[in-house]
């Protein structure tokens, strides 16, 4: 696996941890339809979350988040709409989209979480 693989597979274990500690629970990680794949999918109580996770490894060409332009955005959203029509049971949760940028400097990794950060 490359290194750049591995790194954006830690990243989504991290933001992962990180959701989990906040009460979040992973329903699905890397669902993959035709339109695309959403890092994970998580639910508290009523919210059903649909994270796309971004990492880095420098700032040169902007922050991780900032890599989730318009293009991105929709097919994030066309692959929800494809989850919940094929797990109808999860129609009736309100529904956003998360995105989480993974910062690593040194080897460490610094986390900053946009909820609700599209419709």
């Amino acid at each position: 696996m490359d290194g750049r693989k591995e790194l954006g597979k830690q990243s989504e274990q991290l933001a992962r941890q990180y959701l989990e500690r906040r009460g979040y629970r992973l329903v699905e990680a890397n669902f993959h339809c035709r339109w695309g794949e959403i890092d994970l999918i998580l639910k508290k109580g009523q919210e059903l979350v649909f994270a796309e996770v971004r990492s880095r490894s420098n700032l040169h060409y902007g922050t991780p988040a900032e890599s989730v332009d318009e293009k991105k955005r929709a097919k994030l959203r066309k692959t929800a709409q494809y989850y919940l029509y094929s797990h109808p049971d999860m129609e009736e949760y309100y529904c956003r989209f998360d995105v989480l940028s993974v910062l690593w400097e040194k080897g460490h990794a610094r986390i900053a979480w946009l909820a609700d950060a599209f419709q």
